[in-house]
């Protein structure tokens, strides 16, 4: 009963946030609203479990920036202190399923906190989405020492190898777009001068504290992002799936929620 209550309570507010942002157009007070209501969620289901055992729950990635896009992967990660297999398989395996129970799309990590501490570059994605990441419930003395100290340390220990392996992924995933910025189609998240791009930066700023690579104006950056976290929270809503492609036949429809009369629709596309 409790899950079947969370997931009717989660979707009619997934539903009433849509409207209100379709109405308004605030990306960004949507997102932490979302991220908000998810963490809600998350908190509610983990209850039972924090009672019997010791573990933390983590957001990362764009949970953790609490950018939560409507059909977004909700990035977790969850980290005990020394449980046997059996026993996290149990425990955390109960905790996960009720998250799918309530139809929240995982994306999920399961560490114990001494695998946290022998961390390599071999988990590179994995240590970038660590560097968004939050506490949300659980024991956060736990929580802490893995974003004040293990991370750090990995960081301090690896970071110039880091820089590089940020730069090659993004010269990889531009020469799978043809290293041009003119996409037909464009994916709001991947392709060249994508939402993506915009995070490589942010991550090289936290691990080499430079701006001087960046060729515009903050604002400038910060006003092209918005309209990318728009664009893409729209693309999501029309869809109602993780697809994140600007096809031909969506660019119309998501431009409707842009301009102001059908007449300007083409000049919206």
């Amino acid at each position: 009963k409790l899950i079947e209550f969370l997931r009717e309570d989660y979707t009619a507010e997934r539903a009433a946030l849509g409207h209100h942002f379709l109405k308004e157009q605030e990306v960004d007070r949507y997102l932490h609203w979302h991220s908000d209501l998810v963490d809600r969620l998350v908190k509610a289901l983990a209850v039972p479990f924090l009672e019997l055992e010791d573990f933390c729950v983590l957001a990362t990635a764009g949970y953790g920036r609490r950018e939560q896009f409507p059909q977004s992967d909700v990035d977790l990660l969850v980290v005990h202190e020394a449980m046997e297999d059996r026993r996290v398989e149990k425990v955390v395996g109960s905790f996960l399923q009720g998250l799918w129970d309530v139809r929240l799309r995982l994306g999920h990590q399961v560490w114990s906190a001494q695998e946290l501490g022998a961390l390599s570059l071999e988990s590179f994605e994995f240590v970038v989405a660590l560097l968004d990441a939050r506490i949300l419930t659980g024991n956060e003395e736990l929580g802490r020492v893995i974003l004040n100290e293990v991370l750090p340390h990995f960081l301090g220990e690896y970071r110039s190898e880091l820089v590089q392996r940020v730069v090659k992924s993004a010269k990889e995933r531009h020469e799978a777009y043809g290293n041009t910025i003119y996409q037909l189609e464009p994916d709001l998240k991947e392709a060249p001068g994508a939402l993506r791009d915009y995070l490589l930066a942010t991550w090289l700023l936290q691990l080499e504290g430079k701006q001087d690579f960046l060729p515009f104006g903050h604002s400038d950056v910060l006003d092209a992002q918005q309209f990318m976290k728009k664009l893409r929270t729209l693309l999501h809503l029309e869809t109602g799936n993780i697809d994140n492609r600007l096809t031909h036949r969506l660019q119309e429809a998501v431009a409707t929620h842009i301009v102001h009369s059908e007449a300007d629709t083409q000049e919206g596309v």
